[in-house]
């Protein structure tokens, strides 16, 4: 890989410089230095799928074919609203407002307000839906592993996982509402 990693880079720069927004004034390399990461995370995943994808035999050099994964991951990243880099503006941290301490008081409040809403949202899930969140939020297993056990695509479990959180953000407000 470290003999693949300048064309890598010299792509994903490349990309970067061409498609980015234009204006913005940032500087590029944390951005060219994390999707360099996600083109080799694209390249080693599910077993290497697409660098075993290369068949010298088509006459394309292993650089090339490199080359081409890397146009098309930063494409794919600068089309997706969540995945782009430039969607938000980042936010210096000493601009951020960090939280004081919570007073004891406020930590008792928060933990028993969490075991209401745990409580609540447990009592609403069906067996299969326990052992997902078990799977999930307390064993903290990976959404592959859940996936495998569950027979679920990461995109059903993921729509799973949202729902939740949408319930789990009503009994919140709700409970919030009874105070």
């Amino acid at each position: 890989m470290h003999l693949l990693r300048p064309v890598v880079q010299t792509e994903v720069a490349w990309s970067l410089q061409r498609f980015a927004p234009r204006g913005r004034g940032r500087d590029p390399r944390q951005e060219t230095a994390d999707l360099v990461q996600e083109v080799f995370l694209a390249l080693l995943e599910n077993d290497a799928r697409i660098l075993s994808a290369w068949d010298p035999a088509r006459g394309r050099g292993l650089g090339s074919f490199v080359q081409l994964v890397a146009r098309h991951q930063v494409a794919s990243v600068l089309r997706s609203h969540k995945r782009c880099p430039w969607t938000e503006d980042p936010t210096p941290l000493d601009d951020m407002a960090l939280d004081p301490e919570p007073s004891p008081e406020a930590r008792v409040v928060d933990v028993d307000e969490a075991r209401r809403v745990m409580d609540e949202l447990r009592g609403g899930l069906s067996t299969r839906s326990a052992m997902m969140f078990e799977g999930l939020y307390v064993q903290e297993r990976e959404v592959d592993d859940v996936c495998q056990e569950f027979a679920l695509t990461r995109d059903a479990l993921y729509a799973w996982r949202s729902r939740l959180k949408r319930r789990a953000q009503d009994i919140l407000q709700r409970l919030g509402r009874e105070r």
